[in-house]
C-alpha cells in the first residue's frame, strides 16, 4: 500500500518563495507610487487651503498679506494662519515685537502647523532659536511665497515683481496678468542640513545676476555666482514663521527643481535665487492667484516659468507645461 504525499519538496518550496519574492517586487513600487500619489494629493490640498485663506484674507483688508513687515520681519503665512483654524497660535504672536528675537514670541514659534508640512517631505531637521539663554526647535514649512521673476527682497515693480515683498500691499484688481496665471505660493524642500554639495544650503555672495531676465537659459542653469562659494545658510523650509529670502519666499529666476545652489546677496541679504523644489516626481505643485494649484513640470520653458512670477508683466502664457 502507497503512502500519500501530504508536504512539499525542497525544489517546490523553493520555486513557491520564488514566485512570493517576485510578487513582492512587483508590488513594492506600486504601493510606493500609491502612496506618494496620496502624499502629493496632501501637499496640493494644503495648498488650496493657504489658497483659499489668502482669498479670505483679502476679503477683509482688501489686500494680500504683506511678505515682510518691521517691526516683527513675520512671513505671509503667519497673517493666514486665523484662516486656517489657527487663531489660538496666531494669538501667540506678539506683533510689536521681532518675531524671531524677541523671548515674547518663544511660543508662537515652536510646533509646526501641520497644513504647512508636506508629507512627502523625508527631511527631519529641524532648527533651534535661542532667545534669553532658552533653546527651542521651532515650526517648519513646506511653502514658500513668490517673490517674482526679479530676485529682490523689496522689489515693487509689477512687470518683475510677484505677490509677495517687503511691506507688500498687493491687491487682486493688481495682477493685470491674471490671477489665473501669477503664482502665488509653490513648494520647497525643507533643508536636511547635510553635505557640502547639498543645493538646499544657501550660498551667500557679494555680486550675482539678480534680475530674472539675465541667467543662462537653459533649464538647469547653474548660475557662476550661485555655485563658487562656500553654503552659510542651511534652514530653508526650517522656520516657517520668519520673513528672509530663504524661509518665506521663492523666486521663479530659476526653474523648479533647480540642480544648483540657492544663493543670497551677502550684503543686505536682500537679493537671491530661491528655487521652488518639491520631492514629487518631475515637477512641483504651484497655488496659482486664483486659488487653483498646478503641478509644474520641471521641463517648464524657463520664459513662461518667469512669466507665471510676475504680476503685471503683460506676458501671454499659453500653458504651465
Amino acid at each position: 500500500m502507497k503512502r500519500s504525499r501530504t508536504g512539499f519538496t525542497l525544489i517546490e518550496l523553493l520555486v513557491v518563495i520564488a514566485i512570493i519574492a517576485i510578487l513582492i517586487g512587483l508590488l513594492l513600487p506600486a504601493v510606493q507610487k500609491v502612496r506618494e500619489a496620496a502624499a502629493r494629493l496632501q501637499c496640493s490640498n494644503n495648498l488650496k487651503q493657504i489658497g483659499l485663506a489668502a482669498h479670505n484674507y483679502h476679503g477683509v483688508f482688501k489686500k494680500l498679506p504683506p511678505g515682510d513687515q518691521q517691526p516683527h520681519r513675520a512671513s505671509a503665512l503667519i497673517q493666514l494662519l486665523p484662516y486656517v483654524e489657527q487663531a489660538n497660535k496666531y494669538n501667540q504672536f506678539d506683533f510689536t515685537q521681532n518675531i524671531n528675537t524677541s523671548a515674547s514670541n518663544a511660543a508662537a514659534r515652536a510646533q509646526d502647523v501641520p497644513i504647512f508640512i508636506c508629507p512627502s517631505d523625508p527631511s527631519n531637521a529641524q532648527f533651534t532659536v535661542t532667545v534669553a539663554g532658552v533653546t527651542q526647535t521651532v515650526g517648519r514649512t513646506n511653502y514658500q511665497s513668490n517673490l517674482g521673476s526679479r530676485g529682490w527682497f523689496r522689489n515693487n515693480d509689477p512687470s518683475t515683481g510677484g505677490l509677495f515683498y517687503f511691506d507688500s500691499k498687493v491687491r487682486l484688481t493688481d495682477v493685470l496678468d491674471g490671477t489665473s496665471n501669477t503664482a502665488m505660493f509653490a513648494e520647497v524642500k525643507r533643508s536636511n542640513r547635510q553635505g557640502a554639495a547639498d543645493p538646499l544650503k544657501i550660498v551667500s555672495v557679494p555680486f550675482g545676476i539678480w534680475d530674472g531676465a539675465q541667467p543662462a537659459n537653459d533649464l538647469s542653469p547653474k548660475l557662476p555666482e550661485c555655485n563658487t562659494s562656500t553654503p552659510q545658510f542651511d534652514y530653508t523650509g526650517l522656520q516657517y514663521y520668519r520673513a528672509l529670502m530663504w524661509t518665506s519666499f521663492y523666486t521663479h529666476t530659476v526653474p523648479p527643481n533647480y540642480q544648483g545652489f540657492d544663493c543670497v546677496r551677502s550684503v543686505g541679504l536682500d537679493k537671491g535665487h530661491q528655487a521652488a523644489r518639491s520631492w514629487h516626481t518631475s515637477g512641483v505643485n504651484v497655488l496659482m492667484g486664483d486659488g487653483s494649484v498646478q503641478f509644474i513640470s520641471n521641463s517648464i520653458n524657463l520664459t513662461t516659468w518667469r512669466a507665471m512670477g510676475s504680476r503685471a508683466g503683460s506676458e501671454v502664457i499659453g500653458g504651465f507645461n
